[in-house]
């Protein structure tokens, strides 16, 4: 089995269709990004190999165990004040249980050679954030940054990070751009139906369960003023 990302799958072939599918083709865009274009060409190798695997393409993840902080750095920055910009898109979030869940029925009974897109819940990057923002009982400060303007940024702020050395990662990276730039609306209907899927996790409860997760383990501060985590040494994993 081999997990990639949604990153491979590109906009919608169907003039006035919003949602994309695992029959969407690559947007040849995205070869500009690093992340999108290591992934395309795993997914390639593994299909050109012939090999007996299923692939599972998973949306943007979230919930418990999220000790990186991949797509949870956006609630780890949020939740401690420093989320000074955002760039605005489509998103779709999935649960890590619900994703948990794919994988073992994937194992079952997923088609070899076949690729599952496994997402959950369509929404804005601006709307999440302030879902985020509710859950963890903070405000919602951030300034939207057009993606022309964010691209160069990101990459002033991760020069920036390298040069201090500390190993802090920054707050706008390539990466995390390109994610949100490329970002889809999903249709996992093949999954669901294929693989059988319980409906997916309410985003509510998804939201909670990582909020109250990344508080445990001090990653964000507390409601009464305790000291946040040092994420320094998150990195970011998307799948």
């Amino acid at each position: 089995m081999l997990t990639s990302s949604i990153a491979t799958v590109g906009p919608p072939r169907v003039r006035g269709e919003q949602r994309s599918t695992e029959g969407d083709p690559f947007d040849p865009r995205a070869l500009r990004s690093v992340y999108h274009r290591v992934k395309l060409a795993i997914e390639d190798e593994v299909l050109a190999s012939r090999l007996d695997a299923v692939i599972l393409l998973p949306t943007a993840i979230l919930g418990e165990l999220d000790v990186k902080a991949g797509t949870g750095f956006l609630v780890v920055a949020l939740g401690n004040d420093k989320l000074p910009f955002y760039v605005e898109g489509r998103a779709n979030v999935i649960d890590a249980d619900d994703l948990a869940e794919a994988h073992l029925a994937a194992a079952l009974r997923g088609r070899s050679g076949e690729r599952y897109a496994i997402g959950g819940h369509d929404l804005m990057v601006s709307e999440l954030l302030e879902r985020v923002g509710e859950t963890l009982g903070v405000p919602f400060r951030a300034v939207p940054v057009p993606a022309w303007l964010a691209g160069p940024a990101a990459t002033f702020a991760e020069m920036r990070a390298a040069a201090a050395k500390d190993g802090r990662r920054p707050f706008l990276s390539r990466e995390l751009v390109d994610v949100v730039r490329f970002g889809r609306f999903v249709d996992a209907s093949k999954a669901r139906r294929e693989l059988r899927l319980s409906e997916p996790t309410p985003l509510t409860v998804t939201l909670q369960k990582a909020c109250a997760w990344y508080r445990r383990h001090r990653y964000v501060p507390t409601p009464h003023g305790g000291t946040a985590h040092a994420a320094r040494d998150a990195r970011s994993d998307h799948p």
